[in-house]
């Protein structure tokens, strides 16, 4: 049921040919498993409903074994550029660009839908396929939420082959689910001052100090995401654990390597995503919570365990300082994966910096081989002379010559010689 599992979304600007072309999850599952075990009733339309549309619905899942509830955005519009669009269908739109809404929920008539449905006591499934995050009214009444965003063209196949077990999804959230758009911003790499300690949440009997009776917390946070089996994370840690701040520079390799063990512990073999996170314990200017710094994934047989690696250096462990320019400094840094922490350290020394950016065509060469200037002003203020200089300026910047023309004694003395 649902009005995006007879429709394949792929989002705006997207041609017809590409419409006639993409799966749908119906059409997907009844190439898997037969037209006469998967019926389909829309239940409503993205924005618009009736009670007999609902009636119908009700009445499929409660003849189902278990119900599958397609719901989400759809973002299908072609108008302005040349293509002919279905007014119809225009009012359906819900996402997209210049279609920005005041809410993370679905609307209404979605949401009556999902209600209806988890009545019936029939095991139902959220198959969510939007273009931004969407609430879910009481999650907990379903069997599991798999977000597919805007699947492709072969989107239905795909999530076919993961509800009906062929393969575990292994998908990480790429941003964070609020619990509601007054919770936004929500982001993992804030800022410490964002959610002090007096910022704790918050509930009817006991208002907080974030919210007054909500937690601060996302409802599914960045990186998140289950698996048809368990894994279990062992033995991290980083070698060498103590660097120079000196060895850390732009362009001197790697710093230090960060290893975990990774191990399957369920019964099926699924494919893991580690994520690595890096916090800066003590910096100069207010650092962020974390930030992700790597990612591996691993295919793991039942049973199986494997080490997975992550490099890291400057860019890894470097910030933005009061003068706008990347650096590290001497001091811990907590490293995370997977519920595991271990310390890295560097060491006092000479704070590294990168070299200043130039704004000239030399900036890829080496120091000395970059000729001085003779005389006049720096390169840049000749550009903001007059329109006589202005052209001729701009194409010697174009072909490579960066040095501003002879003056004319210099030239006369150039023809004597």
């Amino acid at each position: 049921v649902g009005p995006s599992g007879g429709n394949a979304p792929l989002g705006d600007y997207t041609p017809h040919q590409s419409l006639g072309q993409a799966v749908s999850l119906v059409d997907a599952l009844r190439e898997r498993l037969g037209a006469e075990r998967v019926s389909y009733a829309p239940g409503c339309r993205y924005t618009s409903g009736d009670d007999d549309a609902l009636a119908e619905a009700v009445a499929a899942a409660g003849e189902a074994d278990v119900v599958l509830a397609a719901v989400g955005d759809n973002s299908h519009i072609f108008y302005g550029i040349g293509w002919e669009d279905d007014e119809e269908e225009v009012r359906q739109v819900t996402g997209g660009e210049g279609y920005d809404d005041a809410s993370l929920d679905l609307p209404a008539p979605q949401r009556r839908l999902l209600a209806a449905l988890a009545e019936t006591g029939k095991p139902v499934v959220v198959v969510l396929l939007s273009g931004r995050p969407r609430l879910i009214d009481a999650p907990k009444s379903f069997r599991a939420i798999l977000e597919g965003w805007y699947p492709g063209e072969e989107g239905g196949r795909a999530l076919a082959d993961i509800l009906l077990g062929d393969l575990s999804p292994s998908g990480r959230l790429p941003l964070s689910f609020p619990r509601s758009a007054g919770h936004i911003p929500c982001c993992y790499d804030h800022k410490p001052s964002a959610r002090g300690p007096g910022r704790k949440a918050g509930s009817p009997d006991s208002p907080g100090g974030a919210y007054l009776f909500s937690s601060p917390e996302p409802l599914y946070p960045f990186g998140y995401g289950l698996s048809y089996t368990k894994f279990a994370y062992s033995d991290l840690r980083v070698e060498p654990a103590c660097v120079p701040v000196d060895a850390v520079a732009p362009g001197a390799g790697d710093a230090a390597t960060v290893t975990v063990r990774v191990a399957n512990v369920g019964r099926r073999a699924a494919d893991e995503v580690a994520l690595l996170f890096v916090s800066d314990d003590v910096c100069s200017v207010t650092p962020f919570v974390r930030r992700l710094r790597g990612f591996r994934r691993v295919a793991l047989a039942p049973g199986e365990s494997r080490d997975v690696s992550f490099a890291i250096g400057f860019h890894d462990l470097s910030f933005i300082g009061g003068d706008m320019r990347e650096a590290v400094e001497p001091g811990t840094f907590t490293l995370s994966v997977g519920g595991l922490q271990a310390v890295f350290e560097l060491t006092p020394g000479t704070t590294r910096t990168p070299p200043p950016h130039r704004r000239s065509n030399t900036h890829d060469l080496p120091e000395e081989s970059i000729r001085p200037r003779r005389r006049g002003p720096p390169s840049g203020a000749a550009v903001l002379r007059g329109t006589g200089t202005l052209r001729p300026r701009l194409r010697r910047l174009r072909t490579g010559r960066h040095h501003p023309p002879r003056r004319r004694h210099e030239r006369h003395r150039l023809r004597r010689e």
